[in-house]
């Protein structure tokens, strides 16, 4: 399922989009047309990489959360946290990255604990003008209960990895992930996780 304004895809049991809280669509109207990458800026990227030893790491920063809660019979809830937008730069590289793609899952256990599991699947980047794609390669998961039918469930994705055209390939990972419990009376409780820092890895193919 897509939302057609933000264009993220979402697991299928969603029937609006936790961010534009409009109703998602079974596919996008359109298709993005991605940019054409500009040559100059990207042999210089190449140039930078090989200056480096054949490897440049840059810190990207969470600029933007997405959060989502859902209900269940009888007093079963869920949180969703995740990224949706990281920027960083290192003075002459600038990166960006969006969310397009997110996993979501739920989980229970007796009697009333509920645990909702959310990651990025997915991210469209760019850096200095030029779009590569991010995939996950690996996620976290780690659920915590409290007294009396408290559940959390927390997520995040660990490893993503992508490529830029045919010299350049991508590399990125979590180095610090915030949580956060929220509940709601009697018995629904929420937990939320996402990256707060990663490091972005650039190499040569």
């Amino acid at each position: 399922m897509f939302c057609p304004n933000c264009k993220c895809e979402y697991v299928d049991w969603l029937e609006k989009c936790p961010t534009c809280n409009i109703p998602l669509e079974y596919s996008l109207p359109t298709e993005r047309k991605a940019k054409k990458n500009s040559k100059n800026n990207y042999e210089e990227i190449v140039k930078l990489v090989k200056e480096n030893n054949g490897e440049i790491n840059i810190e990207v920063l969470t600029t933007d959360v997405g959060k989502y809660k859902e209900f269940s019979y009888p007093y079963r809830s869920y949180g969703f946290g995740w990224v949706k937008k990281m920027k960083g730069n290192n003075n002459k590289l600038f990166v960006e990255l969006t969310t397009n793609q997110v996993g979501m899952a739920k989980k229970y256990s007796f009697p009333y604990f509920g645990y909702g599991y959310c990651w990025e699947k997915k991210m469209a980047g760019t850096i200095n003008g030029n779009e590569f794609e991010l995939k996950i390669k690996k996620a976290e998961r780690i659920k915590k209960l409290k007294f009396p039918f408290r559940g959390y469930g927390f997520a995040w994705t660990k490893e993503m990895q992508g490529v830029c055209c045919d010299k350049l390939k991508f590399k990125y990972r979590s180095s610090d992930v915030e949580t956060e419990k929220a509940w709601q009376f009697p018995y629904f409780t929420f937990g939320f996780a996402w990256t707060s820092k990663g490091i972005l890895t650039i190499s040569l193919l």
